[in-house]
């Protein structure tokens, strides 16, 4: 009789436990990224409350998988519109280049052809984007120099913005070279950089410092701006969100660039955070794993 009745309960206990398995099991596929995921096929049709939550998850995963289907749609074609109109720009710059003569007009458009460039990278980039996400290795196939891409990046916002001067302190014994998507990492460090000087709020240089140890690269960013509480310092990495009045659209930003850093270090398996600093400002500091060739 004990042991007939420890198998029913055993039994019972399976059957009743089985739909909280199996979504516990379908939240983390989920949450991995795998939107496809259902539970109910695999549960008998009951009206009882597992089956109904499961039936509720479901309708979520669905909505979900819809929405950002269309989110990436929506950038893919947009991207894609975008190709004529820069194409035809990139070819009125060249006609105009010819007919110039005077550097300073010519030091002008080799700056507009630059930008032009970037914009066609930026285009490229996000039509292959869902390419990558599904897998990262193939995002991965530029050999990107770290330091001389800092660098460049700094150069050009210094070129933008004078009066809040960013100085590199590079702590790097030798060249590190990493194997990335150059376009990604780009946008991910000039966000970081751009946010720097929107809010840095003195005569010193922002301090972008760069190290590596223990098989990690590590850049920080430090700025003297207003600073962000301690208890929001992980929010301002999610899309849209915005601090507080000092952060309104009016400012020139959408609360997108520091969402837009955190993926694309994230897509090389790096991570970035945000630190208060002790007198004032934000620190954010970048990791990203790396062996130097």
């Amino acid at each position: 009789m004990v042991l007939i009745s420890g198998l029913i309960s055993f039994l019972l206990a399976r059957f009743i436990t089985k739909p909280i398995i199996l979504l516990r099991q379908a939240t983390q596929k989920l949450a991995d990224g795998d939107l496809s995921i259902r539970i109910t096929p695999d549960l008998k049709k009951s009206q009882d409350e597992s089956y109904l939550l499961a039936h509720d998850f479901d309708k979520m995963a669905q909505k979900l998988e819809r929405t950002i289907s269309s989110q990436k749609h929506l950038i893919q074609d947009i991207s894609h519109e975008l190709r004529s109109p820069v194409a035809r720009l990139q070819l009125a710059l060249e006609l105009a280049q010819k007919k110039l003569d005077i550097s300073d007009d010519q030091r002008d458009i080799q700056r507009i052809k630059k930008e032009i460039g970037q914009i066609n990278s930026i285009i490229s980039t996000l039509l292959n984007l869902p390419a990558y996400e599904l897998d990262p290795q193939l995002a991965l196939t530029d050999y990107v120099d770290i330091e001389e891409v800092l660098n460049t990046i700094i150069d050009d916002l210094n070129y933008t913005q004078p009066a809040k001067h960013i100085q590199l302190q590079s702590q790097l014994k030798e060249p590190v070279v990493l194997n990335a998507n150059q376009q990604l990492l780009c946008s991910a460090f000039e966000n970081v950089l751009k946010n720097a000087q929107h809010y840095h709020n003195s005569t010193e240089s922002i301090e972008v410092v760069v190290r590596h140890f223990n098989q990690t690269l590590e850049i920080r960013c430090m700025d003297l701006g207003p600073g962000i509480p301690e208890d929001k310092l992980q929010e301002i990495f999610k899309p849209f969100y915005r601090l507080d009045s000092a952060r309104e659209r009016s400012s020139g930003g959408h609360g997108l660039g520091l969402a837009i850093s955190k993926r694309a270090i994230e897509l090389h398996q790096g991570h970035i955070s945000a630190h208060a600093r002790q007198n004032k400002g934000l620190c954010i500091s970048i990791s990203l794993p790396c062996n130097p060739t």
